[in-house]
């Protein structure tokens, strides 16, 4: 998740000041309580089990830049310990009539269809003022964020509630944003950073070692898990674009989406699951807004894979590629090509 630091939104073209301020309070906070990690671990004090997870998000780390290439930096050489379960709530929203999320416009990271709170109070407050105008809206919790390097990112105590597989998963997604950024492509980056924390949490897992045999299969398990979720979310998605580009009064428009919704709620609990994370997907909230949301972070778009598989699976080579598509207009375009080559050759 990427958080749109206080320089970038001091230019931005759609921010009130309001939202700057909550923005860097929020920020400057984070940046006055974090840590070095190597100073937490002397704490006499510091409980067993947070300096495990410490130590692990240093292995990860190490994996991430060593062993997949990402991007060295003095990221999660910190921590913060943040109060609540969540540091930021991010909101997005969608037309009821479209699958199209509102954006709002930053320099250098470009249109961005969500927006970041760090007060749980004001974000409900948002949302709800954009319901009552006839908006969809998705307001989520989020426990890490990049700051695409524009300040040190920390390691957050609400990193390390999650389990092993999750955690190597979101440190790797994280350093990706940090490693490769396309302007005004949400949806390439978010996939891509998805992609690469999943892919990336296994190999580490299943080749160095870092957490335990169990722990790699739930993470391969969860990865099957996701590419079975995103077909039927893709689906869903596909449904709506179609029953929102015909001619209905919007009475019935409304019906028909909302049937579309129970139905794949229905298919969702019907599923047989090999991992916890999506035990309770039929009993998710749908509207256009959160579809919207799942669609930049997992795209339908088979891509990533098919490089991967292109490398017999080296994803240290697979992102290098991927680096080099920041200078391309066309990212997704530019990896189709290098594709086509290879089958060529």
């Amino acid at each position: 998740m990427v958080f749109l630091p206080l320089i970038l939104a001091l230019f931005g073209l759609d921010l009130d000041l309001g939202y700057l301020f909550q923005l860097a309070r929020g920020q400057m906070g984070l940046l006055v309580k974090q840590e070095p990690i190597e100073k937490v671990l002397r704490r006499d004090d510091l409980d067993p089990e947070t300096a495990r997870r410490l130590r692990f998000v240093q292995d990860v780390r190490s994996f991430g830049v060593d062993a997949l290439g990402l991007e060295e930096s003095k990221n999660y050489t910190t921590f913060v310990d943040v109060e609540g379960d969540a540091v930021v709530w991010n909101l997005t929203v969608a037309p009821q009539d479209r699958l199209e999320p509102l954006t709002w416009n930053y320099p250098v990271v470009g249109r961005v269809p969500y927006r970041g709170y760090f007060k749980q109070n004001r974000a409900r407050a948002e949302a709800d003022e954009w319901e009552a105008r006839g908006y969809d809206v998705y307001l989520r919790p989020v426990g890490a964020y990049s700051t695409l390097g524009w300040f040190t990112d920390p390691v957050l105590s609400t990193m390390l509630r999650y389990s092993d597989d999750d955690l190597a998963s979101v440190v790797l997604h994280e350093m990706t944003h940090a490693t490769v950024w396309i302007e005004g492509d949400v949806e390439f980056n978010e996939s891509l950073a998805t992609f690469i924390g999943d892919a990336g949490a296994i190999a580490y897992l299943e080749e160095i070692g870092g957490g335990s045999a169990e722990a790699a299969q739930r993470a391969d398990q969860r990865r099957v898990d996701g590419e079975r979720f995103r077909r039927r979310m893709h689906e869903l998605a596909i449904d709506l674009m179609a029953l929102y580009g015909e001619d209905h009064p919007r009475s019935e428009m409304l019906n028909q989406r909302t049937g579309l919704f129970d139905e794949t709620r229905r298919s969702l609990e019907e599923e047989d699951w090999l991992s916890e994370a999506y035990a309770g997907a039929g009993r998710i909230e749908l509207n256009n807004a959160r579809v919207a949301a799942y669609r930049i972070y997992h795209t339908a778009d088979t891509i990533f894979k098919e490089i991967e598989e292109a490398m017999d699976g080296d994803l240290r080579r697979a992102l290098k590629l991927f680096r080099e598509c920041e200078s391309s207009r066309n990212p997704r375009g530019y990896l189709r090509r290098w594709l086509y080559k290879q089958k060529e050759e």
